[in-house]
């Protein structure tokens, strides 16, 4: 089963579950016949852990579908055209999750090397916090003024070396 890799991620928050990236277009839910979820793991699943998804994977199209079979289940389908089918009748919330994530979750190094790329490709004048950028002061690009706390500072460059400047002329 060849699945492209999904570059596309939801930004905005720093600190992300990485457990919840998925590589899938689209996913329906199917309820039981009655238009009530059977049991409650299943409707655990769909109260907790579907708006963690959709939040993690805003470009995902999750859609919930009633009174189709007699046991809940999820299709998704994949960039490839494929489609996959999940049981979900008799399971916890959380194992459905760690089968979903063990089927079609993206695995961690290709989530850090997702960050690394796009770490690289920020724009190299812009400086702040490490966790973000390439430099934390501009004092670290080429050609610019080191820190004062590092390299003092020329003479000329002080206020206070102006302020005794000007004294020395006025008087």
């Amino acid at each position: 089963m060849e699945r492209r890799a999904n570059a596309r991620r939801g930004g905005g928050a720093s600190e992300r579950h990485t457990l919840l990236q998925f590589e899938w277009e689209a996913c329906n839910m199917c309820e039981s016949p009655n238009g009530q979820l059977r049991d409650r793991p299943a409707r655990k699943f769909v109260f907790f852990n579907i708006p963690q998804i959709q939040y993690q994977n805003p470009w995902v199209q999750i859609m919930m579908f009633k009174n189709m079979t007699p046991s809940p289940f999820l299709r998704f389908y994949l960039d490839s055209g494929e489609q996959v089918l999940v049981d979900i009748d008799d399971k916890s919330n959380t194992d459905i999750v760690q089968h979903v994530k063990k089927i079609l979750g993206k695995k961690e190094e290709t989530l850090k090397a997702e960050e690394q790329a796009k770490m690289v490709k920020s724009n190299p004048a812009n400086f702040g916090l490490r966790k973000y950028h390439l430099r934390e002061c501009i004092c670290e690009v080429e050609g610019q003024v080191p820190c004062p706390s590092k390299v003092p500072l020329p003479k000329e460059m002080t206020g206070k070396y102006k302020a005794q400047q000007k004294e020395s002329t006025e008087v």
